[in-house]
């Protein structure tokens, strides 16, 4: 007799195969989509800072890079919000009347935070019209879960070079502008 269908054993065992092998990949699934959140804010960032740069110089004017909270206002902590470039023409920190915005986007990774630290304690970076920003500083990328080989640094120079961060000791957390390991504690 030739049999033209699945038995019930047969449905089964490929069942039990296939729960098996997706509760192997689902945490490297997971792992995966966290890297490429990582990536594209990181590059994202980098893009709106050159951008920024680009900006201030071919408009001769300071222009200011800062995420706005609910209410316009820059915030503290640069993944809530918008990012913004802006030109300030009173020079207060502030979006307000009379400054103009030139872009803005949505934050590009839900995944993460991200924090602006600089010398002088800012909430904001401003590229002044040669392209340098008043105080170096970095942008250190937080990943919600704690993989450490996720954290990054987004680095700029007093000349408002921006470079990324890289795991020079190999050790597989990338290191700050200190060639200290990225902490975010």
């Amino acid at each position: 007799m030739v049999s033209r269908g699945f038995s019930l054993l047969d449905l089964l065992v490929t069942i039990a195969i296939i729960g098996i092998v997706s509760s192997i990949a689902a945490p490297s699934f997971s792992r995966l989509s966290q890297s490429v959140a990582a990536r594209h804010a990181v590059f994202s960032m980098a893009d709106c800072l050159a951008k920024a740069r680009e900006l201030a110089v071919l408009r001769e004017k300071n222009l200011t890079v800062c995420v706005f909270d609910a209410q316009q206002k820059c915030a503290r902590q640069w993944s809530e919000g918008i990012i913004a470039l802006f030109i300030d023409s009173n020079s207060n920190a502030l979006f307000d009347t009379g400054d103009e915005l030139i872009y803005q986007a949505e934050w590009p990774a839900q995944g993460g935070t991200m924090q602006w630290k600089n010398w002088r304690n800012q909430k904001t970076l401003v590229y002044q019209p040669d392209g340098s920003i008043a105080s170096n500083g970095s942008l250190t990328y937080c990943p919600q879960t704690d993989y450490p080989d996720l954290r990054r640094a987004i680095i700029i120079s007093k000349p408002g070079r921006v470079r990324l961060s890289q795991d020079a000791n190999k050790n597989g957390v990338h290191e700050n502008a200190a060639g200290e390991d990225i902490n975010c504690q």
